[in-house]
C-alpha cells in the first residue's frame, strides 16, 4: 500500500486524472479490512471496494465505522462467494459459493438457489453501505438480485435471529499477517474453515474444504513464530491444534 500511496504510486496518477477533468472519484479496492483501513484513514479516496457475506464479516467490524467516519462510500464485493484460499476461485473444490448444493448452506439460507440468493444479498444490504456487486450467474438470478433491490427495506425478524453470529473474543479476523508459516501451513485458511465449523455450524461443508488444503494442521510444529506477528494476539498454535483435533475424523 506504501507504494502505491507514494509519490511514484498509481494514488498520484489518480489525482492527476482527477484534476484533468477525467474522473471524478477516486477509490480503492482490497481484499484485507485491516489494511484499506489504513487507506481510508488518508483522507484520500471517495471509495471502497471490500469482501462482505454472511459469512466473511470482518469488514464490519473495522472497515464501516471508519468508512462512515471518513464518508468513504462502501461497496461489497462477492456478497455470494466466501473467502478463498486460494487465487482460483471458480477452481477450489468444493464450491465456495454460498449459492450451492452443500446442505447446511439450504438449512441456513433456503431450499432453492433463488431463496438462497435472496437471503445472501438482503444480509449485505442490511449493513452500511452503498451497494454491492454480486456475480450472477443466470438471468434468473439477476432477476432475483434486481427484486431484492427493489423492494428491500430490512431485514425480517426472522432473518435478524437467523443471521445473528456470535464470534466470541478470540477468533480470526483474517488478516493473514501471521503468515509466511514455516511448515507451509496456509493458517489462514485452517482457521478460516474452523471458523464455519465452530462458529456457523457449518461442520461438513467445513470438513470439506479444509480437505482440500495440501498442508493440513497437523503439520503444525508448535514453533510459535505465528503468535507474536498476530495483531489480535491470539494464541494460534493452540487454535491450530483445536482445529486438528475437530478437523480428525
Amino acid at each position: 500500500m506504501a507504494k502505491a500511496l507514494g509519490q511514484d504510486g498509481s494514488l498520484q496518477t489518480c489525482k492527476q486524472a482527477r484534476s484533468k477533468g477525467l474522473v471524478d472519484f477516486i477509490g480503492i479496492t482490497g481484499h484485507k479490512p485491516r489494511v484499506l483501513v489504513k487507506a481510508v484513514e488518508t483522507g484520500e479516496f471517495d471509495t471502497v471496494l471490500v469482501p462482505l457475506n454472511v459469512v466473511t464479516r470482518q469488514a464490519l467490524g473495522e472497515l464501516l465505522p471508519v468508512a462512515k467516519k471518513h464518508d468513504v462510500g462502501v461497496a461489497v464485493m462477492k456478497p455470494l462467494s466466501a473467502k478463498t484460499s486460494s487465487l482460483i476461485t471458480c477452481l477450489y473444490k468444493p464450491s465456495l459459493s454460498l449459492v450451492s448444493n452443500e446442505p447446511e448452506l439450504k438449512a441456513w439460507l433456503g431450499e432453492d438457489n433463488n431463496s438462497m440468493v435472496s437471503g445472501a444479498l438482503r444480509y449485505v444490504l442490511s449493513q452500511d453501505i452503498a451497494v454491492t456487486i454480486p456475480g450472477l450467474k443466470s438471468i434468473q438470478e439477476v432477476e432475483v438480485a434486481a427484486k431484492v433491490g427493489r423492494e428491500f427495506n430490512g431485514l425480517t425478524k426472522n432473518e435478524k435471529d437467523r443471521f445473528n453470529v456470535q464470534f466470541g473474543k478470540v477468533y480470526c479476523r483474517d488478516c493473514g499477517l501471521c503468515m509466511p508459516c514455516s511448515q507451509n501451513l496456509n493458517i489462514a485458511a485452517i482457521l478460516r474453515f474452523h471458523t464455519l465449523y465452530s462458529v456457523y455450524g457449518f461442520q461438513n461443508w467445513a470438513r470439506n474444504l479444509y480437505g482440500g488444503l495440501e498442508v493440513k494442521a497437523d503439520k503444525c510444529s508448535g514453533c510459535g513464530q505465528c503468535t507474536p506477528k498476530c495483531p489480535y494476539q491470539l494464541p494460534i498454535t493452540d487454535m491450530l491444534q483445536k482445529a486438528k483435533d475437530d478437523f480428525t475424523w
